[in-house]
C-alpha cells in the first residue's frame, strides 16, 4: 500500500533510503520541523479545537518501510486506556492501531506502561475483542524472560510507572531492547507528562546506537518553556521543581538528532 501523496521535497522533510550500491531506493516524507511543533491551528480560539489534532503527522506506508518487517511492534509509554479521551481526540493506542493498520503495517504486538491505577475491567473493557481475548496486565514488572515468551500475546500491559534508570526493570527501553531485533519495525511513544523522565530516555536512546537502530517511528511531546502551548495546557506543568528551562530550540536539536540517527521522530500532541 501507498506511498504519501505527491510532496514538495524544498518544502517537506525527508529521509532518503540508499542502497548499498549508493543508489536511491526512496525517498519518505517526514512533516518538518518549523513553528511550535504542533498542528498550525492549535492555540488558535476556533469552534474546533485543534490542540490534539493529528493530521499533521505523515505516518509511513508499508511500501515506505525498509527493508519490508516481518514483525511489528508499538511501544506505548504514557498509554493511559485503548480509547480513553476519544471525543476529545486524546487517545492513542486506538489511533495508532488504526492508523498504522490502514498502512498496511498492523501490529503484532503492542507493550504499554500506565502510571495511573485503573482494574482489570476497566482496562479490558475498550479493547477490541480479539485483543483483549490476548493480553495480560501487569501491576509489578515481570522478568524480560517472560516477556519474551509471550509472543502470541497482542497486548502486554503494564499498570505502574516507568522508571529512567538504565538497570531499571521498569525502564521501558530495557524491554523493548530484549523484545525487538534491528529487523522489526518498531514505533515508540513516550508521553507521560514527567519531563524529567522523558528527557532522560530520550537521552539514553540518543546515547546508545544499537538501540537507536531498534526504533523507526519516535512520538514524543517535548514541553517547553516560551511556547504557543503554554496558553493550551503546558503551563502548571512548566512549574515542574527542578526543571531545566529547555526552549523550542532545544525541540529542534532533539528531533533533528533522532532523525540524523534515521529515527522518523515525531512531535506527538
Amino acid at each position: 500500500m501507498g506511498p504519501s501523496a505527491p510532496w514538495d521535497d524544498t518544502i517537506v522533510s525527508h529521509h532518503r533510503v540508499i542502497a548499498c550500491d549508493g543508489s536511491l531506493l526512496a525517498r519518505v516524507p517526514l512533516e518538518p520541523l518549523v513553528s511550535f511543533l504542533r498542528h498550525p491551528l492549535a492555540v488558535c480560539f476556533t469552534k474546533v479545537s485543534h490542540v490534539l489534532a493529528k493530521d499533521y503527522l505523515l505516518v509511513p506506508w508499508r511500501d515506505e518501510v525498509f527493508p519490508r518487517p516481518t514483525r511489528r511492534f508499538f511501544f506505548d509509554v504514557g498509554a493511559s486506556l485503548y480509547a480513553s479521551g476519544r471525543t476529545k481526540g486524546g487517545y492513542s493506542q486506538d489511533w495508532f492501531m488504526a492508523q498504522y493498520q490502514a498502512r498496511d503495517l498492523a501490529f503484532d504486538r503492542v507493550v504499554a506502561w500506565e502510571a495511573a491505577n485503573s482494574t482489570d475491567d476497566t482496562i479490558l473493557h475498550q479493547l477490541p475483542p480479539a485483543i483483549r481475548a490476548a493480553t495480560t496486565i501487569h501491576r509489578t514488572p515481570a522478568t524480560l524472560e517472560a516477556l519474551i515468551d509471550k509472543e502470541d500475546e497482542r497486548l502486554t500491559y503494564h499498570n505502574f510507572p516507568v522508571d529512567a534508570a538504565n538497570e531499571s526493570m521498569r525502564n521501558p527501553l530495557r524491554v523493548l531492547e530484549a523484545l525487538t531485533r534491528p529487523d522489526d519495525f518498531v514505533v515508540l511513544k513516550i508521553d507521560i507528562d514527567t519531563p524529567s523522565i522523558e528527557r532522560e530516555l530520550i537521552g539514553q536512546l540518543l546515547a546508545q546506537p544499537a538501540l537507536m537502530q531498534r526504533v523507526d517511528e519516535l512520538f514524543w511531546e517535548h514541553e517547553v518553556i516560551a511556547s504557543p502551548m503554554a496558553h493550551r495546557g503546558w503551563r502548571i506543568r512548566q512549574t515542574e521543581k527542578g526543571r531545566p528551562k529547555e526552549t523550542l530550540a532545544d525541540s529542534y536539536a532533539y528531533f533533528r538528532a533522532l532523525r540524523e540517527a534515521g529515527i522518523r521522530a515525531h512531535s506527538w500532541v
